[in-house]
């Protein structure tokens, strides 16, 4: 009888109770979840800042190449080799022609320039062509020597950059910039098509940028950037490539 007091107490001693490990089991989860949350937000924030990095790589590089071939590369297919389409007239929008731009980085098997998700960098360039001046049929800002033969205040871009996806239509009031030569952008950890972000993935001239927000009514994390014309020509000034 003795003996197997001593046991149980034993058992009491050096084991937990049901209840007890139940209640270990909640402090532990209490303390993993307040770990785990501020980390998952580091770790987008810290992905929204590379990409934003990558971003900015990539019209550096843009601007880079305008500079040595007197016109604006034509975007890659999206789903094919990130070289520039010879002709991008009729299909101005798809991703950074990575491998035309010698870019380098996180890169795909085909050679598309992936942002911090894993998804190819998207880029759209204008097609305008002045309808008197230069050479007719040909691009303005996709033919070399075009633009000098237009003339800079003749040019007119033909991109927009909206605060709401709203078609292929933008208010004056929405308006964020237009006459833009190149958007240049990633869809970032949600591609979906759902509300303001369907404005970067239906294939017109205007693209949306808003704040990054998480709300499920109204979610949009992709990143948008563009050069505006008074930028590039001030490069093309300063290379030469316009009088």
């Amino acid at each position: 009888m003795q003996a197997g007091q001593q046991r149980c107490g034993r058992e009491l001693q050096g084991g937990f109770t049901l209840l007890e490990l139940a209640i270990v089991l909640v402090v532990l989860s209490l303390i993993t979840g307040s770990f785990i949350d501020p980390l998952g937000e580091h770790l987008e924030s810290r992905r929204r800042q590379q990409t934003a990095q990558l971003l900015e790589y990539t019209r550096q590089a843009v601007i880079g190449f305008a500079a040595a071939h007197a016109r604006l590369p034509c975007p890659a297919l999206i789903d094919g080799p990130a070289i520039e389409q010879q002709d991008c007239t009729d299909n101005s929008v798809g991703v950074v022609p990575a491998v035309t731009l010698g870019m380098q980085g996180s890169i795909d098997e085909h050679g598309r320039l992936l942002d911090a998700w894993g998804q190819p960098l998207r880029y759209a360039v204008t097609s305008a062509d002045h309808a008197e001046r230069g050479r007719v049929g040909e691009p303005d800002f996709l033919t070399p020597a075009e633009m000098s033969l237009v003339g800079m205040q003749h040019l007119k871009p033909d991109l927009t950059i909206c605060r709401e996806h709203s078609g292929s239509h933008c208010t004056q009031s929405k308006m964020v910039a237009s006459q833009v030569p190149l958007v240049i952008y990633s869809l970032g950890k949600d591609d979906s098509v759902s509300g303001h972000q369907a404005g970067n993935q239906d294939l017109n001239k205007v693209f949306v940028t808003r704040e990054f927000s998480k709300n499920e009514q109204q979610p949009f994390d992709d990143m948008v950037v563009w050069l505006s014309e008074h930028v590039l020509f001030y490069h093309l000034l300063q290379a030469g490539v316009l009088p």
